[in-house]
């Protein structure tokens, strides 16, 4: 039995106005859509407007002087949205989402060992005494969110974390949203790192560019700075402190109104010191992906995936057999991957594919199942969920999800023999993240890029009988089946290789991980090229009945491992053959066996490492 869990929040109409790369064209439309890609989409309803800030709810004090001025912030924090809602209902409302989040969550496994009754106990202490600002109290239901550290829990203040107005002095630390018109990514040394920007950009920022931080100092420091004055924070949360730390430094240039002179290290090395007032007024719609152009296969716009549903392009890279798909959520439940993959692969006669999920919103694991199996030759036992056993101990769980519900059964007779790229980052979650996972027991796969958000479950809402709130809560928890008791929510999945994009890469318009996974296919396909011209193996007859028969011819001498498996991968029979130079004759005798009629395969690996698949039905 398959169970999907669909990881959405809820729907939502967004109407935007704003120059995209393709078209500068207004466009309002209606959407349901994953959680994410929802804050995404929250975000960007902001536009960033002169000094004097937008008519409307928003109330803040207007003056002279420096916009960094964080002996301000705190006055700021408060006079900007005003006293806000009675204490009564903000007491309630963090009572109500606390109170769900304490007897059901059941993600504290991993999470640091926090005092979360002192914790919230202070924070219901401030509210009671009275003179907590709608400001003030956003910040404390989003540092209280900021310690959950979770993909699918959120508590969110609309109007404080999603403003329709981006000003300068405006106290509101943003994630990158796409408004700045240049996208950023974090590089491993903690780097913020522009791969992609719109021509005749305001602060002139091109590919390549480094922003160094603003008034002179750094951004790393920066963040500490405006994580310490504890202003609300609308930096979508990661699950793990890698995620979340990458999505903090990759919110370099969207916070550019928190400061007045921008610090940028340019690809040659020369340095611009530029006032941050020349984004004031500016409209930009950006799709950041933290992907750069791939020759061949066309890389959809803002527009064309928010509102044209480009969520599955593909294509083949230009001067190579390799297949290249671009997934950015996994809502479709028509099989966009199963027949992009099965394009590239039946008509396309690519040997080999790289599939890119380093930005993906979630969604749910039909998305992505049949190509798995359509790729794969056999089942597997993948995954399991738990939930809280207990509403008085956050670390008590059971197991309510068995693997059994998701195990994968491979009924597709085809077989990609050839090796398969994943490239992924800390912007692939919830059913992004499980994607790797399911996918690595494939083994011709191999994993590039960053590890995944590390949110490995679904979402429900919390009701806290407030609309004006964003409130949800990871329900599950999800553990591999060769681990039932390691709940892997809050944990990274370490990729095959580790690589991201870099300077020199991009200042000379290269994905460094898009050429690291293509030189791997290439050179791994010219070693199976090797090994296929030489050894040959047959198999007959198709289907068996008493017996299998396998001719192997090899040039050399060599130790064989021949394993008969079930489509869930489970060897029905498994033996070593000592192979030597020309013919070889193996028989697998199946009349003293129980092994009932179905669909099987054979599997062949000798000392090189390399395996060699034959399918093969038995009818008994």
């Amino acid at each position: 039995m398959k169970h999907t869990l669909l990881l959405l929040l809820c729907s939502i109409t967004i109407a935007a106005s704003a120059q995209t790369k393709n078209d500068a064209a207004g466009f309002t439309k209606s959407t349901s859509v994953p959680a994410f890609k929802q804050h995404n989409l929250l975000l960007q309803r902001a536009a960033y407007a002169a000094a004097t800030p937008h008519t409307g709810t928003e109330k803040t004090t207007s003056g002279t002087g420096p916009v960094f001025d964080t002996t301000q912030w705190n006055h700021r924090v408060d006079s900007t949205w005003g006293a806000g809602w009675p204490d009564s209902v903000k007491l309630s409302v963090l009572n109500m989402f606390w109170g769900h989040i304490d007897s059901l969550y059941p993600c504290f496994v991993h999470l640091p060992s926090y005092n979360w009754d002192s914790i919230v106990s202070s924070m219901q202490a401030q509210i009671t005494a009275g003179g907590v600002s709608e400001g003030k109290y956003a910040s404390m239901i989003n540092y209280l969110l900021s310690l959950m550290n979770d993909g699918h829990s959120n508590f969110y203040d609309y109007m404080v974390n999603y403003p329709y107005a981006i000003y300068p002095g405006l106290p509101l630390f943003r994630g990158e949203s796409g408004k700045l018109g240049a996208c950023v990514t974090t590089l491993n040394d903690t780097t913020a790192l522009v791969y992609s920007a719109f021509p005749g950009h305001p602060f002139g920022l091109e590919p390549g560019d480094i922003i160094l931080g603003y008034n002179g100092i750094p951004w790393t420091r920066l963040v500490q700075i405006i994580l310490g004055y504890n202003l609300p924070n609308s930096v979508y949360k990661g699950s793990t402190d890698s995620a979340m730390y990458h999505r903090y430094i990759q919110a370099a240039g969207e916070n550019w109104y928190l400061f007045d002179t921008i610090n940028i290290k340019k690809c040659n090395g020369s340095l611009v010191n530029l006032p941050t007032s020349l984004m004031s007024g500016v409209l930009y719609n950006d799709f950041c992906t933290e992907q750069m152009d791939v020759p061949g296969v066309n890389k959809p716009s803002y527009n064309g995936y928010y509102y044209d549903d480009s969520d599955v392009v593909y294509g083949v890279m230009t001067g190579t057999h390799i297949g290249y798909v671009y997934m950015y959520d996994c809502e479709d439940t028509t099989d966009k991957l199963y027949r992009a993959v099965k394009s590239l692969v039946e008509d396309s006669m690519v040997t080999g594919l790289i599939l890119d999920i380093r930005t993906n919103f979630g969604g749910g694991f039909d998305a992505y199942w049949d190509a798995y199996t359509y790729l794969t030759s056999g089942g597997t036992s993948w995954v399991g969920y738990g939930q809280r056993s207990d509403p008085t101990n956050r670390l008590a769980m059971y197991i309510d999800g068995p693997t059994s519900w998701y195990d994968i059964v491979d009924s597709d007779p085809n077989y990609f023999p050839h090796p398969i790229a994943i490239l992924c980052g800390p912007n692939a979650v919830s059913a992004g993240d499980f994607l790797p996972v399911m996918f690595q027991h494939n083994p011709q796969v191999k994993l590039f890029g960053k590890s995944t958000a590390g949110a490995f479950g679904n979402l429900v809402e919390v009701n806290v009988n407030n609309t004006n709130f964003a409130t949800t809560m990871q329900q599950t928890n999800f553990f591999q089946a060769s681990d039932p008791s390691n709940y892997i929510s809050h944990t990274m999945i370490p990729v095959n290789f580790p690589v991201w994009l870099d300077q020199a890469g991009v200042c000379a318009g290269t994905d460094t991980v898009v050429n690291t996974a293509a030189h791997w296919i290439e050179g791994t396909e010219a070693v199976k090229n090797a090994t296929a011209a030489t050894v040959k193996i047959s198999v007959f007859p198709n289907p068996a009945t008493k017996y299998i028969d396998i001719a192997i011819a090899s040039p050399a001498n060599d130790q064989m491992d021949v394993k008969l498996c079930d489509m869930l991968g489970e060897a029905v029979n498994d033996n070593g053959y000592s192979i030597v130079p020309g013919n070889n004759s193996i028989r697998i005798n199946l009349e003293n066996t129980q092994v009932p009629s179905g669909n099987y395969y054979l599997s062949f690996q000798g000392n090189n490492g390399e395996r060699t698949i034959r399918k093969i039905a038995i009818i008994r």
